[in-house]
């Protein structure tokens, strides 16, 4: 039973994750769920699972919804179930697992479903989304005894920063020692500033 519910929950869910991906990277205010052309969504329409089911994959103008908006919602569905089945055993020993921690690691799966959809779709790891994710993560630290505690989570959540942030501005180095070897500059890196605030996540 439990695990119906968390998958009914996890499609909403990933109908959320849905609807920020398509309003966060676009600086923009969320809103109700849109087409393509920008035209509202009727509410058969508001999951990518029942647009697709009920013919409704289409704005009257023709525009479509592509095919990310029914898997991301049975991917977040399934990576919360995935929690479930993995924590059975330790969700039977209370001085284990209580309830408040299987619930912040529900909340885990759609929010990493959201910044890899974004990371995937724009190459963007947007702060309005990691910034609300790390006050989350505290509050789990802070709030729970399973794993690290609050202390342990600053502490490691600095060190993961500092690394990576090295890292970050070795990647700048390599590219500038690289492009002035090949005798034209490169614009791109592949570590950006978001991986290392990803990391510290």
């Amino acid at each position: 039973m439990l695990i119906v519910l968390v998958f009914l929950i996890g499609i909403v869910a990933g109908g959320v994750v849905n609807a920020l991906a398509d309003d966060l990277p676009k600086r923009r205010r969320p809103q109700l769920p849109r087409y393509p052309d920008d035209t509202p969504r009727p509410f058969i329409a508001w999951l990518g699972i029942t647009a697709f089911l009920f013919g409704k994959r289409a704005s009257p103008n023709g525009a479509k919804l592509r095919w990310r908006y029914p898997l991301t919602e049975i991917a977040t569905a399934l990576l919360m179930v995935l929690v479930v089945l993995v924590t059975e055993d330790d969700r039977n020993i209370e001085q284990t697992m209580n309830t408040l921690q299987f619930i912040f690691w529900l909340i885990y799966m759609p929010i990493f479903v959201l910044i890899t959809v974004i990371d995937l779709e724009h190459r963007l790891i947007l702060f309005v989304v990691i910034i609300p994710s790390a006050v989350i993560a505290l509050l789990d630290a802070l709030l729970t005894t399973y794993g690290a505690d609050l202390g342990e989570a600053l502490l490691g959540g600095l060190l993961g920063f500092f690394v990576f942030f090295l890292l970050y501005v070795g990647g700048f180095l390599f590219t500038y020692v690289l492009g002035k070897a090949r005798g034209q500059p490169i614009d791109e890196v592949a570590f950006g500033y978001g991986d290392v605030m990803l990391i510290t996540l």
